[in-house]
């Protein structure tokens, strides 16, 4: 079965059916372009393409994976293509995707009680938000430009912003301890 063909009967084929094509394996090339072992290389916007995907019909989610990973493929050539291979490319993109999110995700502090109650909790901007970060902190006044760097480039920011933002925290609560224990000491 061609991925044209699982396109046109997405709707009528059985669970067990879709549940096999979806477990296939990553190919190792498609459309005469070879599958990248991870997506570490993908820009912040393919990422966001792969992401937006899942809510997509079934073509337009395989045309966009797929340009996304691979760059500019021929729809023709791609909806020709064996649906398994076409089935674990997305099933790969989709597995990615999770692994990238699971990175950014671990960088997060947990947030104080009084943060929680001012509502940081509602400030979450998804990657619009990451690239409006990365963008100030940069200083690049395209957002545009911004979701065109590789998303290895921005985590390594978020990661090195998050790691001295620990250290200044832990800074600030020994400081203040310290500070308490020179109060306490003069009391006496």
């Amino acid at each position: 079965m061609t991925a044209g063909d699982m396109t046109l009967l997405a709707g009528y084929l059985r669970p067990e059916v879709t549940a096999v094509l979806m477990a296939s394996r990553v190919p190792h090339s498609l459309c005469g372009r070879n599958v990248p072992k991870d997506l570490n290389g993908l820009t912040l916007d393919a990422l966001e393409d792969i992401a937006l995907s899942e809510g997509m019909d079934l073509k337009a989610r395989i045309l966009t994976v797929a340009r996304a990973v691979l760059g500019d493929v021929d729809a023709g050539r791609l909806m020709r293509s064996d649906a398994g291979a076409v089935c674990g490319l997305i099933r790969f993109a989709a597995d990615e995707c999770r692994r990238i999110t699971a990175l950014f995700a671990a960088l997060r502090r947990d947030h104080t009680e009084d943060e929680r109650a001012a509502g940081i909790d509602s400030l979450n901007f998804g990657i619009f938000g990451l690239a409006d970060w990365y963008a100030r902190r940069m200083g690049i006044a395209d957002h545009d430009e911004a979701k065109r760097t590789p998303w290895v480039r921005i985590y390594k920011c978020v990661e090195m912003d998050f790691k001295e933002g620990e250290f200044r925290r832990r800074l600030a609560e020994i400081q203040q301890k310290r500070a308490e224990a020179r109060l306490r000491s003069r009391r006496r």
